[in-house]
Protein backbone atom coordinates (compact mmCIF):
# COMPACT_ATOMS: atom_id res chain seq x y z
CA UNK A 1 0.00 0.00 0.00
CA UNK A 2 0.98 3.09 -0.88
CA UNK A 3 0.70 6.86 -0.03
CA UNK A 4 -2.42 6.91 -2.02
CA UNK A 5 -4.58 4.90 0.28
CA UNK A 6 -6.60 5.82 3.38
CA UNK A 7 -8.60 4.47 6.22
CA UNK A 8 -11.15 5.60 7.61
CA UNK A 9 -13.00 4.57 10.98
CA UNK A 10 -16.62 4.78 11.00
CA UNK A 11 -18.02 5.22 14.74
CA UNK A 12 -20.78 7.94 13.91
CA UNK A 13 -23.50 7.13 12.56
CA UNK A 14 -21.70 4.63 10.64
CA UNK A 15 -24.45 3.31 7.86
CA UNK A 16 -24.24 6.87 6.22
CA UNK A 17 -19.79 7.08 6.26
CA UNK A 18 -19.88 6.04 2.71
CA UNK A 19 -20.40 9.68 1.26
CA UNK A 20 -17.79 11.25 4.04
CA UNK A 21 -15.32 8.76 3.20
CA UNK A 22 -15.55 9.56 -0.24
CA UNK A 23 -15.45 12.84 0.44
CA UNK A 24 -12.20 12.73 2.36
CA UNK A 25 -10.62 10.25 -0.62
CA UNK A 26 -11.45 12.96 -2.76
CA UNK A 27 -9.80 15.80 -1.18
CA UNK A 28 -6.17 14.32 -1.36
CA UNK A 29 -7.18 12.65 -4.14
CA UNK A 30 -6.92 9.09 -2.77
CA UNK A 31 -6.58 6.12 -5.26
CA UNK A 32 -7.75 3.05 -2.65
CA UNK A 33 -9.91 4.06 -0.21
CA UNK A 34 -10.98 1.36 3.06
CA UNK A 35 -13.79 1.69 5.94
CA UNK A 36 -13.82 0.21 8.94
CA UNK A 37 -17.42 -0.16 10.49
CA UNK A 38 -17.70 -2.38 13.71
CA UNK A 39 -21.27 -2.87 12.79
CA UNK A 40 -22.21 -5.75 10.58
CA UNK A 41 -25.78 -4.79 9.52
CA UNK A 42 -24.47 -1.25 8.85
CA UNK A 43 -21.10 -2.61 6.82
CA UNK A 44 -23.35 -4.25 4.73
CA UNK A 45 -25.11 -1.32 3.45
CA UNK A 46 -22.15 0.59 3.15
CA UNK A 47 -20.46 -2.63 1.31
CA UNK A 48 -23.47 -2.83 -1.16
CA UNK A 49 -23.77 1.37 -1.98
CA UNK A 50 -19.63 1.10 -2.87
CA UNK A 51 -19.87 -1.41 -5.76
CA UNK A 52 -22.04 1.22 -7.53
CA UNK A 53 -19.52 3.68 -7.62
CA UNK A 54 -16.39 3.63 -10.55
CA UNK A 55 -13.50 3.18 -7.76
CA UNK A 56 -15.15 1.60 -4.87
CA UNK A 57 -13.61 1.78 -0.99
CA UNK A 58 -13.15 -1.85 0.32
CA UNK A 59 -15.74 -1.91 3.42
CA UNK A 60 -13.90 -3.96 6.33
CA UNK A 61 -16.08 -5.54 9.47
CA UNK A 62 -14.13 -4.97 12.56
CA UNK A 63 -14.85 -8.54 14.68
CA UNK A 64 -12.79 -8.17 18.09
CA UNK A 65 -8.90 -7.15 16.13
CA UNK A 66 -9.74 -8.82 13.22
CA UNK A 67 -10.78 -7.46 9.96
CA UNK A 68 -12.96 -9.22 7.47
CA UNK A 69 -14.52 -8.11 3.80
CA UNK A 70 -17.79 -6.78 4.93
CA UNK A 71 -20.07 -8.81 2.23
CA UNK A 72 -22.87 -6.29 0.64
CA UNK A 73 -26.56 -6.96 2.13
CA UNK A 74 -29.01 -7.37 -0.21
CA UNK A 75 -32.15 -4.54 -0.49
CA UNK A 76 -34.58 -5.67 1.77
CA UNK A 77 -37.88 -5.97 -0.08
CA UNK A 78 -41.08 -3.09 0.52
CA UNK A 79 -42.95 -4.30 3.65
CA UNK A 80 -47.00 -4.87 2.30
CA UNK A 81 -49.19 -2.95 3.45
CA UNK A 82 -51.56 -4.44 6.21
CA UNK A 83 -54.43 -4.63 4.11
CA UNK A 84 -56.87 -3.62 6.58
CA UNK A 85 -55.96 0.29 6.45
CA UNK A 86 -56.15 0.05 2.85
CA UNK A 87 -59.44 1.60 2.95
CA UNK A 88 -58.37 4.57 5.02
CA UNK A 89 -56.54 5.71 1.93
CA UNK A 90 -60.32 6.81 0.56
CA UNK A 91 -60.65 8.72 4.15
CA UNK A 92 -57.45 10.77 3.69
CA UNK A 93 -58.50 12.04 -0.21
CA UNK A 94 -61.62 12.72 0.95
CA UNK A 95 -59.97 14.96 4.17
CA UNK A 96 -57.62 16.93 1.05
CA UNK A 97 -54.25 15.02 1.82
CA UNK A 98 -52.81 12.42 -0.48
CA UNK A 99 -52.28 9.22 0.61
CA UNK A 100 -48.87 7.97 0.50
CA UNK A 101 -47.35 4.36 1.06
CA UNK A 102 -44.28 3.07 2.42
CA UNK A 103 -42.47 0.98 4.33
CA UNK A 104 -45.63 -0.65 4.57
CA UNK A 105 -47.04 2.43 6.46
CA UNK A 106 -49.99 4.47 4.79
CA UNK A 107 -49.82 7.80 5.28
CA UNK A 108 -51.89 11.28 4.20
CA UNK A 109 -49.39 13.63 3.44
CA UNK A 110 -49.80 17.50 2.34
CA UNK A 111 -46.72 18.93 0.35
CA UNK A 112 -45.16 16.19 1.17
CA UNK A 113 -45.36 16.79 5.51
CA UNK A 114 -47.50 13.85 6.81
CA UNK A 115 -50.25 14.92 8.65
CA UNK A 116 -51.95 11.69 9.17
CA UNK A 117 -51.04 7.80 10.03
CA UNK A 118 -53.09 4.40 9.33
CA UNK A 119 -52.42 2.19 12.24
CA UNK A 120 -53.95 -0.89 13.74
CA UNK A 121 -54.36 -0.68 17.40
CA UNK A 122 -57.51 -3.25 19.42
CA UNK A 123 -60.10 -1.81 17.82
CA UNK A 124 -58.82 -2.32 14.53
CA UNK A 125 -57.55 0.05 11.83
CA UNK A 126 -57.86 4.09 12.70
CA UNK A 127 -56.32 6.95 11.14
CA UNK A 128 -54.42 8.66 13.92
CA UNK A 129 -53.89 12.46 12.83
CA UNK A 130 -51.13 14.55 12.97
CA UNK A 131 -48.02 16.79 12.22
CA UNK A 132 -45.53 13.88 13.07
CA UNK A 133 -45.24 11.24 15.80
CA UNK A 134 -45.43 13.24 19.22
CA UNK A 135 -48.18 15.41 17.78
CA UNK A 136 -50.60 12.53 16.45
CA UNK A 137 -50.06 11.48 20.28
CA UNK A 138 -50.77 15.00 21.89
CA UNK A 139 -54.30 15.08 19.27
CA UNK A 140 -55.34 11.81 20.44
CA UNK A 141 -54.78 12.83 24.20
CA UNK A 142 -56.47 16.48 23.73
CA UNK A 143 -58.90 16.32 20.61
CA UNK A 144 -60.99 12.55 21.77
CA UNK A 145 -64.13 13.84 21.01
CA UNK A 146 -63.32 15.78 17.59
CA UNK A 147 -64.09 13.30 14.50
CA UNK A 148 -61.13 12.21 12.50
CA UNK A 149 -62.68 13.79 9.15
CA UNK A 150 -62.79 17.29 11.21
CA UNK A 151 -59.56 16.89 12.47
CA UNK A 152 -57.81 15.97 9.06
CA UNK A 153 -59.20 18.64 7.33
CA UNK A 154 -57.72 21.08 9.87
CA UNK A 155 -54.72 19.52 9.98
CA UNK A 156 -54.70 20.03 6.02
CA UNK A 157 -55.51 23.89 6.31
CA UNK A 158 -52.97 24.17 8.51
CA UNK A 159 -50.23 22.80 6.56
CA UNK A 160 -51.42 24.44 3.54
CA UNK A 161 -52.00 27.86 5.20
CA UNK A 162 -47.84 27.37 5.67
CA UNK A 163 -46.90 25.43 3.23
CA UNK A 164 -46.66 27.96 0.20
CA UNK A 165 -44.23 30.28 -1.50
CA UNK A 166 -43.75 33.35 0.52
CA UNK A 167 -45.32 32.16 3.78
CA UNK A 168 -43.29 33.16 7.27
CA UNK A 169 -41.36 30.66 9.17
CA UNK A 170 -42.82 27.95 10.63
CA UNK A 171 -42.08 24.76 11.53
CA UNK A 172 -44.22 23.35 9.07
CA UNK A 173 -42.51 24.85 6.19
CA UNK A 174 -39.16 23.78 7.44
CA UNK A 175 -39.97 20.19 7.89
CA UNK A 176 -38.98 17.24 5.05
CA UNK A 177 -38.60 19.90 2.79
CA UNK A 178 -37.17 17.35 0.15
CA UNK A 179 -40.77 15.83 0.26
CA UNK A 180 -42.70 19.04 -0.51
CA UNK A 181 -40.04 19.64 -3.37
CA UNK A 182 -40.54 16.76 -4.68
CA UNK A 183 -44.53 17.11 -4.23
CA UNK A 184 -44.54 20.25 -6.31
CA UNK A 185 -42.24 17.97 -9.18
CA UNK A 186 -44.89 15.62 -9.31
CA UNK A 187 -47.38 18.64 -9.86
CA UNK A 188 -45.21 19.94 -12.55
CA UNK A 189 -42.84 16.76 -13.68
CA UNK A 190 -41.40 18.79 -16.51
CA UNK A 191 -39.74 21.06 -13.44
CA UNK A 192 -37.26 18.22 -13.68
CA UNK A 193 -37.36 17.19 -17.63
CA UNK A 194 -39.89 14.26 -16.64
CA UNK A 195 -42.71 13.85 -18.91
CA UNK A 196 -44.46 11.68 -15.44
CA UNK A 197 -43.26 11.26 -11.78
CA UNK A 198 -44.93 9.26 -9.25
CA UNK A 199 -43.47 9.45 -5.49
CA UNK A 200 -42.07 5.81 -4.62
CA UNK A 201 -40.33 4.98 -0.94
CA UNK A 202 -37.00 6.72 0.28
CA UNK A 203 -34.49 4.45 0.43
CA UNK A 204 -33.80 5.55 4.34
CA UNK A 205 -36.92 4.98 6.78
CA UNK A 206 -36.58 8.05 9.13
CA UNK A 207 -39.38 8.03 11.93
CA UNK A 208 -38.22 11.97 12.62
CA UNK A 209 -39.10 14.83 10.22
CA UNK A 210 -36.34 16.77 11.03
CA UNK A 211 -34.19 13.58 9.93
CA UNK A 212 -32.92 14.26 6.15
CA UNK A 213 -34.00 11.68 3.95
CA UNK A 214 -33.83 11.35 0.31
CA UNK A 215 -37.15 11.44 -1.65
CA UNK A 216 -37.65 9.52 -4.53
CA UNK A 217 -40.08 9.23 -7.61
CA UNK A 218 -40.26 6.90 -10.61
CA UNK A 219 -41.29 8.02 -13.92
CA UNK A 220 -40.30 8.46 -17.46
CA UNK A 221 -38.25 11.47 -19.39
CA UNK A 222 -39.51 13.71 -21.87
CA UNK A 223 -37.93 11.28 -24.43
CA UNK A 224 -40.16 8.62 -22.76
CA UNK A 225 -37.02 6.47 -20.97
CA UNK A 226 -37.17 4.98 -17.34
CA UNK A 227 -36.22 7.91 -15.16
CA UNK A 228 -35.47 8.01 -11.63
CA UNK A 229 -35.90 11.51 -9.65
CA UNK A 230 -33.98 11.81 -6.05
CA UNK A 231 -34.78 14.78 -4.17
CA UNK A 232 -32.91 16.44 -1.60
CA UNK A 233 -33.01 19.92 -0.07
CA UNK A 234 -30.08 20.98 2.57
CA UNK A 235 -27.18 19.34 2.92
CA UNK A 236 -26.19 15.74 3.04
CA UNK A 237 -23.51 14.39 2.22
CA UNK A 238 -24.91 10.92 2.23
CA UNK A 239 -26.96 11.69 -0.76
CA UNK A 240 -25.59 10.29 -3.84
CA UNK A 241 -24.95 6.42 -1.85
CA UNK A 242 -28.23 6.58 -0.55
CA UNK A 243 -29.94 7.32 -4.37
CA UNK A 244 -27.94 4.08 -5.13
CA UNK A 245 -30.57 1.91 -3.10
CA UNK A 246 -33.18 3.77 -4.71
CA UNK A 247 -31.64 2.72 -7.89
CA UNK A 248 -31.34 -0.50 -6.85
CA UNK A 249 -34.89 -0.50 -5.51
CA UNK A 250 -36.86 0.82 -8.94
CA UNK A 251 -35.06 -2.20 -10.85
CA UNK A 252 -35.23 -0.62 -14.29
CA UNK A 253 -31.94 0.42 -14.89
CA UNK A 254 -33.27 3.65 -15.12
CA UNK A 255 -31.27 7.49 -15.72
CA UNK A 256 -30.83 8.35 -12.32
CA UNK A 257 -31.39 12.66 -11.30
CA UNK A 258 -30.55 13.96 -8.34
CA UNK A 259 -32.67 17.21 -7.81
CA UNK A 260 -32.06 20.04 -5.28
CA UNK A 261 -32.82 23.50 -4.87
CA UNK A 262 -29.85 25.91 -6.54
CA UNK A 263 -28.23 26.78 -3.25
CA UNK A 264 -27.55 23.18 -2.66
CA UNK A 265 -25.86 22.99 -5.30
CA UNK A 266 -22.67 21.82 -3.77
CA UNK A 267 -19.40 20.91 -6.03
CA UNK A 268 -19.03 17.86 -3.23
CA UNK A 269 -22.40 16.73 -4.74
CA UNK A 270 -21.41 16.50 -8.19
CA UNK A 271 -18.10 15.24 -7.15
CA UNK A 272 -19.98 12.10 -5.98
CA UNK A 273 -22.57 11.87 -9.13
CA UNK A 274 -19.69 11.75 -11.23
CA UNK A 275 -17.83 8.92 -9.83
CA UNK A 276 -20.85 6.75 -10.16
CA UNK A 277 -19.82 3.60 -12.54
CA UNK A 278 -23.20 5.19 -14.01
CA UNK A 279 -23.19 8.60 -13.46
CA UNK A 280 -25.93 10.40 -12.04
CA UNK A 281 -27.37 13.87 -13.51
CA UNK A 282 -27.78 16.86 -11.10
CA UNK A 283 -30.80 19.38 -11.85
CA UNK A 284 -31.24 22.29 -9.90
CA UNK A 285 -34.50 24.27 -9.27
CA UNK A 286 -34.51 27.93 -8.74
CA UNK A 287 -34.56 28.44 -4.64
CA UNK A 288 -38.22 30.43 -4.77
CA UNK A 289 -39.89 27.02 -5.38
CA UNK A 290 -40.95 27.09 -2.45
Amino acid sequence: MGDNTGWVLAEEDPARALGRGLLWALRFPLDDLHILVDDEDAAGVLARRAAAFAKPPTVWCVEGTALAPADPTPLSAEPALDPTVAPLADVIRAGGAEPVVEHGVLRGEVLGLEVARAVVDADGPVLEVGVGKHDRQAQGMIHTDVPTAHALARAVAMVEGHRRSGAPHHPYNRLAPERWLRARAVSDPAMVGAAELTPVPSPVEVDDLRKPAPAPAAGVDLQGRPLLAVFSAGVDVDLVPAAVDARIADGRNSRLVIVVPERDDHPYLRSLAEALREPAEVITVPNDWR
